[in-house]
């Protein structure tokens, strides 16, 4: 039997489009399924006779996110031979900073650091907190 606590521990606050950032450029392909908001996510494996894939969803309100986030990480763990702890966090810190050069294109030439703040904050969505929480880390540094 499969020990979920760990992959399932590691998905928490992680987001299917936050994994699927991070899975594109490692270099698997995503496609759209039957079901509306989930995507099909594969990648070939050297030595393996079929490819890896699994289902991910990618529109927000999906019930079962959070587990099939977890079934992910334990996959993509099991490939790259690592912790799903890892494969979160690298997922985490990829979507963080997609989601800052699009803030930077959004913003156009105004990288006042207090614009962008402004900006997360009336923003004020999951990916926004996680984005001005960073921010606030770097200026610690």
């Amino acid at each position: 039997m499969i020990d979920a606590g760990p992959s399932l521990e590691s998905a928490a606050g992680l987001s299917g489009t936050a994994l699927l950032t991070y899975l594109l450029a490692q270099g698997w392909t995503a496609r759209p399924s039957r079901v509306d908001g989930i995507s099909i996510v594969s990648k070939e494996v050297p030595g393996a006779s079929a490819a890896a894939e699994f289902i991910l969803p990618v529109k927000p309100g999906f019930e079962d996110e959070h587990r099939r986030v977890a079934d992910a990480l334990r996959t993509i763990a099991a490939i790259e031979k690592c912790s799903e702890a890892s494969v979160a966090a690298a997922a985490r810190r990829a979507f963080i900073l997609d989601g800052f050069e699009q803030l930077l294109l959004m913003l156009g030439n105004r990288r006042d650091v207090m614009d962008v703040k402004l900006f997360l904050k009336e923003k004020n969505d999951e990916g926004s907190r996680d984005m001005l929480r960073a921010l606030e880390r770097m200026e610690l540094d």
